[in-house]
């Protein structure tokens, strides 16, 4: 038997309409080369390159779509995006026979200032207010840890230091059997599963003559509560369709020009 309460709340839920919203759509000037996302503090990072001269440009939006640094840029395109924490963006050196080289740079992300520079040395690994390096005339082991505010060299045990919390989530290739609310949807290719909570995100490949929507269907166990086209007219379809913070989805345009945030 079901209480009046519980009857009420299946009412609600089916009379009140379920809907995603657009947080924001961000545009940039040349191709996006990499993204790294600070959960803690809701800032992504994202490096573009220039086609031509293929310098890079940094720049960081909040989760609500707020521009807190916008088109740094380096004089020499050696430089690439490894990470975000808080006010500070890191960089590392880009190798020409290795996959990376010696160079650290921090930039202090209010003030637009490089805080920290180190021409000497690798960067090893990122932790929460602490960067692991090695010297670059050293092959392995001996390793250092530097504050990343401060830039002070640190003595340090294991349990002190700790990676930063990740809450990014990628959605999975789903090969098992549709529910009955999509069997009958044409889609192309690859159908993509994730969760938030109790709601399922289906996202799939639609073709409209030679171009590509990418479309969302949000489901409960049982039932579809909501659907609808994320992205239009791509000219190709899209590999990996968005990554996910929380209740929030993030997906590049084909053209790797535009970032768009849907609250889900």
């Amino acid at each position: 038997m079901y209480s009046i309460i519980d009857w009420l709340k299946f009412v609600l839920s089916v009379m009140v309409k379920y809907t995603i919203n657009k947080v924001f759509a961000e545009s940039f000037s040349d191709p996006i080369w990499k993204i790294e996302a600070d959960s803690n503090t809701r800032l992504l990072a994202v490096e573009t390159r220039d086609q031509e001269s293929t310098l890079p440009a940094f720049h960081v939006i909040s989760f609500t779509g707020t521009r807190l640094l916008d088109n740094f840029r380096l004089k020499t395109k050696e430089w690439t995006l490894a990470d975000i924490q808080g006010d500070y963006l890191i960089l590392k050196k880009l190798g020409t026979n290795t996959p990376y080289a010696a160079g650290i740079t921090v930039l202090h992300i209010p003030s637009r200032t490089i805080t920290q520079q180190w021409h000497q040395y690798l960067l090893i690994d990122i932790f929460k207010g602490l960067l692991k390096v090695r010297h670059h005339t050293i092959s392995s082991g001996f390793e250092e840890y530097i504050s990343l505010s401060t830039g002070t060299p640190l003595q340090t045990t294991d349990s002190e230091i700790q990676y930063c919390a990740n809450h990014i989530s990628f959605p999975l290739a789903y090969n098992g059997n549709l529910p009955h609310f999509l069997q009958s949807t044409v889609y192309e290719d690859t159908m993509w599963i994730s969760k938030i909570r109790q709601r399922y995100l289906w996202c799939y490949h639609t073709r409209k003559e030679d171009k590509f929507d990418l479309n969302i269907c949000i489901s409960d166990q049982y039932r579809e509560i909501h659907r609808c086209c994320l992205l239009e007219q791509n000219s190709k379809m899209i590999p990996q369709p968005y990554f996910q913070i929380d209740d929030q989805i993030f997906l590049m345009a084909y053209n790797k020009q535009e970032i768009v945030s849907y609250l889900v």
